[in-house]
């Protein structure tokens, strides 16, 4: 048993009490062993933590045994949060989330959420590019149309030509045919160069077969270009009729007969 002489004192301390090894004394500090031979520490603290990085509310040390800190870090981990900003980068959508601890449980998965309107915002989302009463990401449609190309004579209501006539209606989206129709443009149409006149509809009478004309009128009269008998129409169809032989400019009348033709023409164009 190790003992130290304290002078002046009533005796010597019992060293036997010595628990602490050099690993538990700081490295610049001295200890002694059981013998009272002095012993440098060997702790090192190597903490390189920041109160950012570390929760919110709990505790710890880094570098100094005699300060503890206290972690700043949000703790995210109770409710799912929103994102702070979107991005579309790298033909990927880009998230930023708040700095913090996120860990809210979803199917065993920490997660975030994007609002309607930020996912909206990212890809340029309006209602001019939704269909009327459509709803899509908080944004409520408002187009009621399509866009015309310049070969369009008539698409989806876009009445390019001014087409008009006989037994046919004029409705919102689509030339009704009632019965046998007869619509003319009020304006030009130059044939030039062109290969097809096109006709996109939609028929009820499935099955039937109709006879299509095409004329022209140089100001004066009606000149019969073409006539197509026995076309068979079946619900929606699209027809494409040959036009490359009449390099010519005037106006256009298209004549639906036989039987009673009943249903839709939706688009009308040169190609």
């Amino acid at each position: 048993m190790g003992k130290i002489w304290m002078p002046g004192g009533g005796g010597g301390a019992d060293l036997d009490v010595i628990t602490a090894g050099v690993g538990d004394v700081l490295a610049g500090k001295v200890i002694v062993d059981k013998d009272g031979n002095p012993m440098p520490g060997t702790l090192a603290l190597s903490g390189n933590a920041s109160d950012d990085q570390v929760l919110a509310g709990r505790s710890y040390y880094s570098m100094d045994p005699k300060s503890k800190r206290t972690g700043s870090m949000p703790n995210y981990s109770g409710t799912p949060t929103a994102i702070d900003a979107i991005r579309i980068n790298n033909n990927r959508f880009e998230v930023a989330v708040a700095r913090g601890f996120h860990g809210y449980s979803w199917a065993n998965n920490g997660y975030e959420y994007m609002s309607y309107d930020q996912v909206a915002n990212a890809i340029g989302l309006t209602p001019a590019k939704l269909k009327k009463g459509e709803w899509v990401c908080g944004r409520t449609g408002t187009f009621e149309g399509y866009v015309p190309g310049v070969q369009d004579l008539y698409y989806r209501g876009n009445n390019v030509a001014g087409w008009s006539g006989a037994k046919v209606t004029l409705d919102s989206g689509q030339i009704s045919v009632n019965s046998s129709a007869d619509i003319r443009t009020s304006v030009n149409v130059n044939l030039s160069g062109k290969n097809y006149l096109n006709i996109e509809g939609y028929a009820e009478n499935d099955g039937n077969y109709y006879d299509f004309y095409i004329s022209t009128n140089n100001g004066s009269s009606w000149t019969q270009l073409y006539k197509v008998v026995l076309v068979k129409v079946s619900g929606y169809y699209t027809l494409s009729i040959s036009v490359s032989p009449f390099e010519m400019t005037g106006l256009l009348r298209l004549y639906l007969d036989r039987f009673n033709i009943k249903g839709a023409i939706y688009r009308i164009w040169l190609s």
